[in-house]
């Protein structure tokens, strides 16, 4: 198992951080990402990685169901600034 240092809780909590609340548990969390081996990979059909597998078990197990949406940098923080609902950046800072 890959060993979470500093940096990887810290992109976590920036994350929940700009993250609004889930009203309901049927709600979907849109989570933008760009490739960054070792932290998120898309792999297949699926996320991966560090941050990748940690955030999909911690969301499924608190029951919501991600969209993992592939976004470049650039666009990322635009899309945050508009405040659109349940849409969320990963990243490692």
């Amino acid at each position: 198992m890959v060993q979470l240092d500093f940096s990887i809780v810290a992109g976590f909590l920036i994350l929940f951080a700009f993250m609004p609340s889930m009203a309901t548990d049927d709600e979907e969390l849109v989570l933008m990402y760009n490739d960054l081996e070792p932290f998120v990979a898309k792999e297949g059909d699926r996320i991966s990685g560090a941050l990748g597998d940690y955030l999909t078990d911690a969301l499924s197990q608190a029951n919501v169901k991600v969209i993992w949406k592939s976004v470049p940098w650039e666009r990322q923080l635009p899309t945050l600034k508009e405040k659109a609902e349940n849409v969320c950046a990963v990243a490692i800072f």
